[in-house]
């Protein structure tokens, strides 16, 4: 009965370890079919993103190469008489009235002409040394771009059209008067030639961050928790974030102020990189690195910078200096993998409560073996097996323990173990 009992404990404990492996093997793979289709969706999502803005930043430039050889803006560039305005030493008075006068609005007025339902927010025509020479706002007259900002526009000088993501004015345009409440803006910039082909000029047109560039990302929303938008190098972003009541719940923001640039990739605003999500922080380390990758996947869930568990995938664009991301959900993403999981850990409990009763099991056999070797133990000897049985006793083949000489036993029934019964 023992024997049969630790055999059907054993199939019973192989099955429950069988199910459980097979449950485990179905949870894993089933897992990894989800995050590879996670993956190809959010790479085509970001394919759809990066395609979408390219295509508007290339629409907008080609509008601005046209703006800047239009002849009403060539003719009020070269109105401006730059090299005899600034060759008098210290004498800023008339460029300051060329800038704020005549000849400034009506290169605004040409580019107001030109661009008909086209946005033209900021307007500026700037020289090589990166001064405003005209601007639609008369307080930039006679300011200067940032050396960072003049190292952007260096390719306009050498005959090329570039663009620039969403910066601060303060980062644009040294002493700026009041930078800070200022919406941001993208610039579109230009060279422009005078009738023997030399650049004169940069037309720098900007247009706000808010708008077009940051809509087409805002409506990108997978799921209920997903969203896509633009970064900087910075780690700061670039557009609006469908998630602006939660942060100006913590303070991150004030209502009514724009999320560009206001908010970093972390839980800080602190410009380090341990605070940055893990997808910030993997792009901008491999930015930085002369061979890192452009683009890539986090598809083990991490916090986003307001707390939730996401995944996600980025992609840089060098060309224009900023990167894209679009992040969703790890709840809406591996929603399917919720019954599946259900059901392992169903049938996890059930195989752990079939082990443990099949350890229980084993140590009672253990415990009723030794029962019973110690009920076959008689004296020195050891009781092998009954090999006769009578009316008053039974014979037993035996063995002395240390001796171990076989013997023969005989052993008196319980019910004739009575004085007469032993004296019989």
């Amino acid at each position: 009965m023992i024997k049969v009992s630790a055999r059907g404990l054993a199939a019973l404990g192989a099955a429950a370890a069988t199910a459980l492996a097979v449950s485990t093997w179905i949870y894993v793979d089933v897992q990894r079919e989800l995050q590879t289709l996670a993956a190809s969706n959010l790479r085509a999502l970001l394919d759809a993103e990066a395609s979408a803005l390219e295509t508007w930043i290339r629409e907008k430039q080609v509008n601005v190469d046209r703006w800047s050889k239009d002849v009403r803006v060539i003719a009020a560039a070269s109105a401006m008489n730059w090299t005899s305005l600034r060759s008098v030493a210290g004498d800023n008075a008339a460029a300051l009235a060329a800038c704020r006068g005549a000849v400034s609005d009506a290169l605004v007025s040409a580019i107001d002409a030109l661009r008909q339902s086209d946005a033209a927010d900021g307007v500026n025509l700037v020289d090589r040394s990166g001064r405003v020479l005209a601007a639609r706002s008369r307080e930039y007259c006679g300011l200067t771009l940032t050396p960072e900002r003049l190292q952007q526009l260096k390719p306009v000088f050498d005959g090329a059209s570039v663009f620039a993501p969403p910066m601060s004015e303060r980062e644009r345009l040294s002493g700026a008067p009041n930078a800070d409440a200022r919406r941001p803006l993208v610039w579109f910039s230009a060279p422009v030639r005078n009738e023997a082909g030399e650049i004169i000029a940069a037309l720098d047109i900007g247009k706000f961050a808010d708008a077009r560039f940051s809509s087409s990302l805002l409506a990108a929303r997978p799921g209920s928790t997903g969203e896509a938008y633009a970064f900087d190098a910075r780690g700061r972003m670039l557009s609006e974030s469908r998630f602006r009541l939660e942060l100006e719940r913590r303070g991150a923001i004030k209502p009514g102020d724009s999320m560009i640039l206001s908010v970093r990739l972390g839980g800080s605003q602190k410009d380090t990189s341990e605070h940055l999500t893990a997808l910030a922080a993997l792009a901008l380390g491999s930015i930085a690195r002369t061979d890192g990758e452009l683009t890539g996947e986090v598809l083990q869930p991490y916090k986003n910078y307001v707390g939730q568990s996401v995944i996600g995938a980025w992609r840089w664009l060098p060309q224009y200096g900023f990167g894209i991301a679009v992040e969703a959900g790890r709840d809406e993403v591996f929603a399917p993998l919720r019954r599946v999981e259900a059901a392992y850990r169903l049938i996890a409990v059930l195989a752990g409560l079939v082990l443990m009763a099949l350890l229980a099991a084993t140590l009672w056999i253990q415990v009723l073996r030794g029962q019973r070797d110690e009920a076959r133990q008689l004296g020195s000897y050891e009781l092998l097996e009954q090999i006769a049985e009578g009316g008053m006793a039974s014979v037993w083949r035996a063995r002395h323990r240390l001796l171990k000489r076989p013997v023969a036993i005989k052993l008196l029934a319980l019910r004739v173990a009575s004085d007469e019964g032993l004296a019989r």
